[in-house]
């Protein structure tokens, strides 16, 4: 094998290179109807909005469980959410007041 005009001899590069095992799957998001099924069947209030704002702000739960008060303000139209996120950066999220999954 010649690769840019050098003769590549196949056991070298065996032994240098490290191909990949394989791919992961590319996760799948969760249906509508089983996100309104675990919302629905929530069994008390705190877990209920927990899942909502997971859902509806795509924070992970370790962002969610560090939510304090503070970090809403609820005076801005639509009302805000600082989420901190510890390496890098402030992430600021809108709270829709009008979630899909209300009726649920």
């Amino acid at each position: 094998m010649i690769y840019v005009g050098v003769p590549i001899i196949q056991e070298q590069v065996n032994s240098h290179v490290t191909l990949p095992k394989g791919f992961k799957d590319i996760p799948k998001p969760i249906p509508y109807d089983e996100l309104a099924l675990l919302v629905s069947n929530a069994n008390n209030p705190i877990r209920k909005a927990l899942y909502l704002t997971l859902i509806s702000s795509g924070m992970r739960i370790g962002e969610t469980l560090e939510l304090v008060k503070s970090d809403f303000d609820m005076g801005k139209d639509p009302a805000r959410g600082h989420i901190h996120v510890r390496v890098t950066k402030i992430v600021i999220i809108p709270l829709n007041k009008n979630s899909e999954f209300d009726s649920v």
